[in-house]
């Protein structure tokens, strides 16, 4: 039972680490789109 739980316990912490994860890289990609609006030369992101 204490070896489900652990997996449970494991899978939540995963699953809202990649939900964090997720969400700072859209911000991240959305400020990429920003500076690549204002500076048109996108090879500096790539």
């Amino acid at each position: 039972m204490r070896g489900v739980c652990l997996i449970h316990h494991r899978v939540c912490v995963s699953s809202s680490v990649l939900l964090l994860f997720h969400i700072i890289r859209k911000s991240v990609n959305a400020a990429d789109a920003q500076k690549n609006k204002e500076n048109s030369d996108g090879s500096i992101f790539r």
